[in-house]
C-alpha cells in the first residue's frame, strides 16, 4: 500500500465511521475536491476503505469529485459547488483545497487528504 493511500483512508474513515453510524433515508453525499483530477488510487483507496466498513457506493454514500483542472483559482467556486450540492463532508485533497473549503463552510466536516501543511501563508 502506498503512503498517501494508508493517509487518505486513516484521515477519513473516522469520520466515516460516526456518519454512517448515524441513520438516514439518503446516501451520505462525499465531496473530493482537487486542484487536478485525483490519480485513481486515491479515491480507490478511499471506496475500499469505505467497502471494509460494509458501505456501498450509491446505497449508503455517493462521492462527489469536483476538480479544478490544474488551477488553483478554480478552488473557490468548485467548493461553494460542493456546499451547494448538499455533501456531508468535504475530503479535500491537499492544503490549498482545504483553505478554500474551509473559506466557504463552517458547518460541513473537512477533511485534508495528503498535502503536507495545512497552514499555508
Amino acid at each position: 500500500m502506498k503512503r498517501r493511500e494508508f493517509l487518505t483512508g486513516l484521515a477519513f474513515l473516522p469520520w466515516a465511521k460516526i456518519a454512517f453510524a448515524q441513520s438516514g433515508d439518503r446516501p451520505k453525499r462525499i465531496g473530493f475536491l482537487c486542484v487536478s483530477a485525483p490519480p485513481g488510487h486515491v479515491t480507490g483507496a478511499l471506496r475500499r476503505g469505505l467497502r471494509e466498513w460494509q458501505l456501498v457506493e450509491g446505497r449508503d454514500y455517493v462521492l462527489v469529485n469536483v476538480w479544478g483542472d490544474g488551477r488553483l483559482g478554480h478552488l473557490p467556486a468548485l467548493a461553494r459547488s460542493l456546499v451547494q450540492k448538499g455533501v456531508d463532508v468535504i475530503v479535500a485533497n491537499g492544503a490549498r483545497p482545504a483553505q478554500a473549503a474551509k473559506a466557504v463552510t463552517t458547518t460541513i466536516p473537512i477533511v485534508m487528504a495528503g498535502g503536507r501543511d495545512p497552514v499555508i501563508d
